[in-house]
């Protein structure tokens, strides 16, 4: 497609962001029956870690997402 054209996305939800959060957003709200378009502006894997301070509540959501 070039630049000049544009392609229209129908989704319930848009998450700017393919970061621990981001994707685990992603996960939850899609196994819920949403329509998820999710969106990253780097176009490679970041060069830090992410997601090594999680509370032990974010643990459990994440555990009972699968």
């Amino acid at each position: 497609m070039s630049s000049s054209q544009t392609e229209k996305i129908e989704c319930d939800i848009l998450i700017v962001g393919a970061g621990i959060a981001g994707a685990a957003l992603a996960c939850g709200v899609r196994d819920r029956g949403y329509r998820v378009v999710q969106v990253e502006l780097s176009d490679r894997p970041l060069d830090t870690a992410r997601g090594d301070h999680f509370q032990c509540v974010v643990v459990e959501i994440l555990e009972q997402w699968g």
